[in-house]
């Protein structure tokens, strides 16, 4: 059976790194929500800070994000991780390069090991 995990994300080096990229980024993202008045009465309240739905999204080291996608895998069974949105849009191309390295040299590797 295939179980797949969309996560957004920001990984960097160190994980005060990671929060440093997110924030301004997901912070904009949950105002534009709040704007387009995504909000109804009967569903669960969208409009959090950005601490508020930091443990929900995968922010952190490869080692920081594979801890958490483990528990997905160990809880649910996930067997596909799709990352979404690793940089911010307007990050600049040597930024996007270093993130997709340590996903594919670090968090990869670590996550597979587990599996």
């Amino acid at each position: 059976q295939e179980v797949p995990l969309l996560q957004f994300a920001s990984i960097a080096k160190d994980r005060k790194t990671a929060i440093e990229n997110a924030r301004t980024y997901m912070s904009d993202t949950f105002a534009v929500y709040k704007n387009w008045g995504l909000q109804e009465a009967a569903t669960v309240r969208i409009h959090r800070t950005f601490e508020e739905e930091l443990d929900r999204m995968l922010i952190g080291s490869p080692e920081d994000c594979a801890e958490k996608l483990q528990k997905y895998v160990d809880a649910f069974g996930v067997n596909h991780i799709v990352i979404g949105r690793i940089t911010r849009p307007d990050a600049k191309l040597e930024e996007v390069l270093d993130t997709v390295r340590l996903v594919g040299e670090r968090l990869i590797p670590l996550v597979k090991g587990k599996g």
